[in-house]
């Protein structure tokens, strides 16, 4: 018989946990009805979670995947977030999509990243910088990549890539290799031939 002491750990982070995140998701898909929601089985949305999707935009999260306390998902107009299945989305983690955002299996994406498909234009010296709109490209970080923490990626990740703490990656990489700086470079490359 489990210890009494461990009944409030287990109503906060076991079996309670698996009862409000479910809570949580038909929450959410019930407040979206506007939009396409999708958890595949077995998804934990975490407390704090946040999905800011005012339009005919999509969530899709594949089965398997934890999505973190304090999770941010902003997706604009018609945008589009995957999340393979198997992925971790961690504590604090954004993600801000107007066109594209595809994330893998099996990938992490640490503690306060932000993922995001645009960049702000700001050179027009005639307009205010928050008038001159956003360039767009889709970000896709394919399968079995790690993003580490405090990472800013609004560029494309080859699949098997590691991006080191606090890099900005700003240009694709490719995969089976070692990123970080600002902006990112390639510091190894895990295979005799990169991938791109």
């Amino acid at each position: 018989m489990p210890s009494l002491k461990r009944i409030p750990w287990r109503l906060s982070h076991g079996e309670g946990s698996l009862i409000t995140s479910w809570l949580r998701k038909t929450s959410i898909r019930m407040t979206h009805g506007h939009a396409t929601v999708r958890f595949g089985a077995g998804v934990h949305v975490g407390r704090g979670f946040h999905l800011w999707l005012p339009e005919a935009g999509t969530l899709e999260i594949g089965p398997g995947s934890h999505v973190r306390n304090n999770v941010v998902i902003e997706i604009s107009g018609q945008g589009k977030v995957t999340v393979g299945a198997g992925t971790v989305l961690s504590y604090g983690a954004v993600i801000q999509c107007t066109t594209e955002v595809t994330i893998g299996d099996g990938c992490a994406i640490a503690a306060h990243c932000l993922i995001a498909d645009g960049s702000h234009r700001f050179r027009d010296p005639e307009v205010p910088i928050a008038q001159q709109g956003y360039n767009y490209r889709p970000v896709h970080i394919d399968d079995d990549t790690f993003i580490m923490a405090g990472s800013v990626v609004v560029a494309s990740v080859g699949p098997h890539a590691m991006v080191a703490a606090n890099s900005v990656v700003n240009r694709d990489l490719p995969g089976y290799c070692l990123a970080g700086g600002s902006p990112a470079v390639v510091l190894e490359h895990f295979r005799d031939e990169p991938v791109p």
